[in-house]
């Protein structure tokens, strides 16, 4: 059973997944293995076993269209709206952009 320290403890993880598939002006290294890894990978974190947890949140912005200004507008959204989420994991599967 756990304490009530590590159920709050739990609830205090989200997930922020970045990466590409495609690229529009490489189109020689586009690869949909990505797309279904990033996905996979994203389903194994909301099911919550991985991280003997809760299920985290998660913010996909894997094969997302927007600029890097927009990438940082969205994160910094989420984390406003989500301010008990503490602990971020940040995923960067194969960027587009300049991180």
């Amino acid at each position: 059973m756990q304490t009530k320290a590590e159920t709050e403890l739990e609830i205090r993880t989200a997930i922020i997944v970045l990466g590409a598939s495609s690229f529009l002006h490489y189109k020689d290294i586009d690869n949909e293995r990505f797309k279904v890894s990033a996905a996979n990978l994203i389903n194994i974190f909301e099911k919550g076993d991985i991280l003997n947890s809760s299920a985290p949140l998660v913010l996909d912005l894997f094969d997302s269209n927007y600029e890097p200004r927009e990438i940082l507008y969205a994160i910094t959204r989420f984390l406003r709206e989500n301010p008990d989420r503490t602990d971020i994991i940040h995923i960067l599967l194969r960027s587009r952009q300049s991180f």
